[in-house]
């Protein structure tokens, strides 16, 4: 599952800002994920963890435009109401989306 939100920042302060509300947004999604991790690899801030007995995985890339979130390992039956419930989140929470 891919989301795409564009920002008007430079890359370093999405960087930044991603950095900042991704744990905000794995304790509101994800209250009870276990053994979570979040760590840097260049431009991508990769992230995991287990929920519900499922291992959650991802990564957001940040460019000079746009972020590019995406999430692995959500079963078919949720997405789409995991892909509606996360684009309503950046909507109220990304500065700059569009």
């Amino acid at each position: 599952m891919d989301i795409v939100k564009s920002h008007g920042m430079t890359a370093q302060q999405a960087r930044e800002t991603i950095d900042r509300l991704l744990p905000v947004l794995m304790r509101q999604y994800g209250g009870n994920i276990a053994d979570p991790e979040i760590e840097w690899d260049g431009d991508a801030l990769r992230f995991s963890g287990r929920a519900m007995g499922l291992s959650i995985r991802g990564a957001v890339w940040v460019t000079d435009t746009q972020l590019l979130l995406r999430l692995d390992g959500v079963p078919f039956f949720v997405k789409g109401s995991v892909q509606r419930g996360l684009d309503r989140w950046f909507d109220e929470n990304w500065p700059g989306t569009t």
